[in-house]
């Protein structure tokens, strides 16, 4: 059973799945059907509005439905591959993130780097506080190769580039970009090979980033017109709705670790740690 105290105002079956993104709509709906929620200690079968404060008490476990794959794992690192619709932290009690879900089954996991809620593929954490310190170092001064596939749309031939530019945070979280460096803005650089064309205006990249910043490969991609399918913030609604594009289709598929001789950790460094997966074929 989950039972936490709502703090959200809407209609209960939002309230659910925004405490629960993982939850599918099917599921919710069939629990308020069903009489499986209680709001304020009274069970409830129609999708009511909520005003914040309230109770809530759900006789259905949703972490029994939330698996992952352990791509590599020693005595010293572990990497996952997380699912979409799921944040990589998040410190509120009742609310699902990677971080917890990992740490059911590993106890001593400490998440180094985080994924876009809603961009799936390899997560890493640490297995003790030695190794947690040394990936964070690596991460800082970007000694760790990420790569990433995205299918996009653009109107226009594209083909192999770098992006570089500089990102500041604006309005609802929402990343904005500059060519030339402005007050509180950092230094993005990406760069993208063309691995497939699929129809006309719609491609496959593969992409190497260079720095780690906030929705960098979505805001960069969006800044150029390149629109990844199924981005509601970044991309093209119009375009989304034409694809049916309900998920965005952007995946950390790949690690490179390039730590120093020094390191304990460098025995990595030629460990191939890869995931093809099949929603790009």
């Amino acid at each position: 059973m989950e039972t936490f105290i709502n703090n959200k105002t809407g209609k209960l079956k939002s309230v659910i799945a925004f405490y629960y993104p993982n939850a599918s709509d099917s599921t919710i709906r069939r629990l308020i059907k069903e009489r499986q929620i209680k709001v304020n200690n009274e069970k409830v079968r129609e999708n009511i509005d909520l005003l914040g404060s309230e109770k809530i008490e759900i006789f259905h476990d949703f972490k029994q439905n939330v698996s992952f794959e352990t791509v590599y794992c020693d005595n010293n690192i572990l990497v996952v591959n997380k699912p979409k619709g799921i944040e990589s932290v998040n410190y509120e009690d009742n609310k699902l993130s990677m971080a917890k879900i990992v740490s059911n089954e590993y106890k001593d996991a400490m998440i180094v780097h985080r994924l876009d809620t809603n961009t799936d593929g390899l997560l890493v954490f640490a297995l003790n506080q030695k190794a947690y310190d040394e990936l964070i170092n690596a991460f800082q001064n970007d000694e760790i190769n990420k790569f990433y596939l995205a299918k996009v749309y653009a109107n226009q031939n594209l083909k192999y580039s770098t992006l570089e530019n500089y990102l500041v945070k604006g309005e609802n979280s929402k990343v904005e970009v500059s060519k030339t460096k402005i007050k509180n803005s950092e230094y993005a650089k990406m760069e993208y090979w063309v691995e497939k064309k699929y129809e006309e205006n719609v491609y496959l990249l593969r992409i190497k980033l260079w720095t780690g910043k906030t929705h960098q490969i979505r805001a960069q991609l969006g800044y150029n017109r390149i629109y990844i399918l199924g981005d509601g913030k970044y991309g093209d609604g119009e375009i989304n709705n034409l694809f049916k594009a309900k998920k965005m289709f952007l995946t950390a598929y790949k690690i490179e670790f390039n730590f120093n001789t020094k390191s304990f950790l460098y025995y990595l460094n030629n460990k191939l740690i890869e995931i093809e997966p099949k929603a790009y074929n």
